[in-house]
């Protein structure tokens, strides 16, 4: 009797080491799981980080509402497959997928919905100047929303035309020669224009842009600023003379719209290309041959002296003289909604897209389980 009972304990206390050891081993595959399964939410989350902090806000920018453009981040235990969805003017879905390099079975995806944060630059016209407007000979002022051919795939449609100008009084808009001023209207008068014009752009302010300028310039007689790449072909940044490259901008410098700021008068050389925004503390003197895409604001008087001479976006000043004798090479300042969308789009320093603070968080794997 004292045998099977002894036979029957050993029998209890088999099973209850055999559960024991079950259980433990189930709870290790548990925890191990769960251990996967967090590492591959960093994963995921370290994507949408990746692609915050890495803002490419033209490429995205093109999207229409309701498209979606996929960016793939890698991570030291897996990658992240992310979808850009823009699902209104400035709001997007970064839908974000995490796996692990050494479990590919093992996913989390989350999603965070982001409102994209880039100042507003108020344009309204091709020219604005506080005091006045003296055109002579082959120079025109146009309020037409002009395209590059090159910047065609980068694009959208071209607007509707705007004013060609704006200033406190529209008798001071003098013409001579074939001289011509476009727009509409070709003219605004704003009594109520002051100095405030060339300081606060709508959403941008003159010492905001100053605080973040990608070149600085003493002022003087500068250049000729024009593209320059590196040893590697990679566009060299860190060069004052390199102003991003308007007429390739599909090259290693056609995403660079610095924004240079000069603290004193700037005289700027024959055969000057950029893009960006040009900030001015004097006078701007413009001779032939120079080209800027996006805005330009002088605190002084801007003077442009030569032929083949092109300001596309926004020019604001204290004041406005252009001179052109050449007959074979015009002089335009033209409106261009691209030209100052682009100089902000492509700037980190100006354009970033941020999580809305309530409820921008989604856990689909959560949901899904």
């Amino acid at each position: 009797m004292a045998f099977l009972l002894a036979l029957v304990a050993l029998s209890i206390l088999g099973l209850v080491v055999t559960g024991g050891f079950y259980a433990a081993r189930q709870e290790t595959r548990i925890s191990m799981a769960s251990d996967r399964a967090q590492r591959a939410l960093d994963v995921a989350e370290t994507g949408i980080a990746d692609v915050l902090s890495n803002w490419q806000g033209e490429r995205f920018g093109l999207l229409p509402p309701g498209q979606t453009d996929q960016i793939t981040s890698l991570a030291r235990e897996g990658s992240a497959t992310i979808d850009v969805r823009r699902v209104s003017e400035r709001l997007y879905l970064l839908d974000s997928r995490g796996g692990l390099f050494a479990d590919p079975g093992i996913e989390h995806r989350i999603a965070v919905l982001t409102r994209l944060n880039s100042p507003l630059f108020t344009a309204g016209s091709a020219a604005l100047s506080l005091s006045g407007l003296a055109l002579e000979g082959d120079v025109g002022v146009t309020g037409a929303d002009f395209t590059p051919l090159s910047w065609a795939p980068v694009c959208g449609a071209a607007g509707g035309g705007m004013a060609g100008v704006i200033l406190p009084d529209d008798s001071a808009v003098t013409t001579a020669g074939p001289a011509v001023v476009s727009g509409v209207p070709p003219v605004v008068e704003d009594p109520a224009l002051t100095a405030a014009a060339l300081t606060s752009y709508g959403g941008l302010t003159w010492a905001e842009l100053v605080a973040v300028a990608d070149v600085r310039v003493t002022g003087g007689a500068f250049g000729p600023a024009t593209p320059q790449l590196d040893a590697n072909g990679l566009c060299q940044e860190a060069s004052a003379t390199n102003w991003g490259a308007p007429t390739d901008p599909m090259g290693p410098c056609g995403r660079y719209f610095p924004v240079v700021h000069s603290t004193g008068s700037l005289q700027l050389a024959a055969g000057t290309v950029g893009q960006g925004i040009l900030l001015v503390e004097g006078d701007l003197m413009v001779g032939e041959d120079v080209r800027f895409y996006g805005a330009v604001v002088v605190q002084g008087t801007l003077t442009i002296d030569g032929g083949g001479v092109l300001l596309a976006g926004n020019v604001r000043a204290a004041d406005i003289h252009a001179r052109n004798p050449s007959t074979v090479r015009e002089v335009w300042i033209a409106s261009s909604r691209c030209a100052i969308d682009r100089a902000i789009l492509n700037n980190p320093a100006l354009t970033r897209a941020e999580p809305i603070p309530a409820r921008s968080w989604l856990d689909f794997t959560a949901l899904e389980g």
